[in-house]
């Protein structure tokens, strides 16, 4: 900072709220740092965003979504858009193609619930709608071949993948594997 070396500390949170706790405890108390770059994931960031505020450190999350991150605190930070951002935007690009039916698969966490809570609130009208939302655990990298079959069959105008690279990997396998040509969604 203005010429004076900066040291790097890291430290692994696991995408637990309970360790991201203890994790920024050590950080602010022990190592006395003034600015925590993470947490990746949102239930982290919201537990550890109100012992930053209150503490005076600054907390920046690179990849942390959820909309409620943006009123957290005063030195709480992102660089990463909320939920309301992204799934606007693509509820408003399904709108754009004139999509009339689309199907949901999303990752059983906050992130996917968020996403996909404020992409049907803003697509779905009298006109058009979500057919069929699949749950998929985190966890989940491929075996998704009777859910892109059931998908499939519902013969909606486009699919929305609410996940990380390994699911999206493996739907995108199944979608493949199955022939079905049908325009394909994602998160950032």
């Amino acid at each position: 900072y203005r010429g004076s070396p900066i040291t790097l500390i890291y430290r692994d949170d696991a995408t637990m709220p309970e360790i991201g706790e203890q994790v920024a405890l050590e950080l602010i108390d022990t190592e006395g740092v003034d600015m925590i770059i993470g947490a990746l994931s949102s239930p982290v960031t919201l537990r550890i965003a109100p012992i930053c505020d209150e503490k005076g450190v600054v907390l920046l999350s690179p990849a942390s979504s959820a909309p409620e991150i943006s009123d957290a605190g005063d030195y709480i930070f992102r660089n990463y858009p909320s939920d309301i951002l992204e799934g606007t935007s693509m509820a408003r690009f399904a709108k754009d193609e004139g999509f009339e039916r689309v199907v949901v698969f999303t990752l059983d966490n906050a992130f996917g619930a968020g996403l996909s809570e404020v992409f049907t609130k803003e697509y779905e009208s009298k006109f058009r709608s979500v057919v069929k939302q699949f749950t998929i655990p985190e966890t989940q990298g491929d075996g998704f071949d009777e859910m892109v079959a059931e998908a499939k069959e519902l013969d909606p105008d486009g699919v929305y993948i609410i996940t990380y690279d390994q699911g999206l990997h493996g739907l995108l396998r199944a979608i493949d594997a199955a022939d079905w040509n049908v325009v394909t969604m994602g998160t950032s």
